[in-house]
């Protein structure tokens, strides 16, 4: 992770958005904020969403462990996913139209 002054990041700002990287500001040499690009962002609200629902949270762990497990039996491909939705999208297409 890039670690940059205040002074620095004003200059290069721009660059840091575009960045995958995040970086860490700092003031007289302490840390004091982060910088991330907009998908790093989302991704972190996610995952604490994600984190902050037990009942959600639970359901993925208990995933995890069926697939470490080697038991896909409850999985579909990502074929069928998009097949599903492609049937749904139709579906609400008909829907609207009738």
């Amino acid at each position: 992770m890039k670690t940059l002054n205040l002074s620095e990041a004003k200059n290069l700002l721009s660059n840091l958005v575009d960045s995958v990287e995040p970086a860490i500001l700092t003031r007289n040499g302490k840390a004091v904020g982060v910088v991330l690009n907009m998908d790093a962002y989302e991704s972190m609200c996610e995952l604490l969403a994600v984190t902050r629902d037990p009942e959600r949270f639970a359901a993925i762990m208990a995933a995890h462990r069926q697939v470490q497990g080697g038991d896909y039996s409850d999985f579909v491909s990502l074929d069928e996913v998009d097949e599903r939705m492609n049937r749904r999208a139709k579906e609400r297409e008909l829907g609207a139209q009738g």
